[in-house]
């Protein structure tokens, strides 16, 4: 089975940019995940970037519970939020509202 989630290293980024909380509630500990905003679904995943830190948010919970699971339920909502992008969009141009306020993600800037 070919392996499309993304590496050790970078999901260590990503819980360090995002100061290893849910960037929707503000949630701190176990049970965080890493999220797609591109979603890796219906060909998501040829995408080049769907790995990148610009494509993945720290949030609580799993597909189906905590935020992660509210992004699931919500797409609407959460692509307001800049939470998900459509297929089509950039997520290095899209920024997220975090519970912390609104910012454009890049590899290395800090969501708080």
């Amino acid at each position: 089975m070919r392996r499309t989630g993304p590496s050790a290293a970078t999901v260590a980024l990503v819980r360090e940019r995002d100061h290893h909380v849910c960037v929707h509630c503000g949630t701190t500990g176990h049970g965080l995940s890493t999220h797609h905003r591109r979603n890796r679904g219906m060909g998501g995943s040829r995408w080049a970037g769907i790995n990148l830190p610009t494509n993945l948010l720290t949030l609580c919970g799993d597909g189906t519970t905590g935020c992660h699971g509210w992004v699931t339920e919500h797409p609407t909502q959460a692509r307001e939020l800049g939470l998900a992008v459509s297929l089509h969009a950039d997520p290095a141009t899209v920024p997220v509202t975090t519970h912390t306020g609104t910012h454009l993600l890049s590899d290395l800037e800090a969501t708080r």
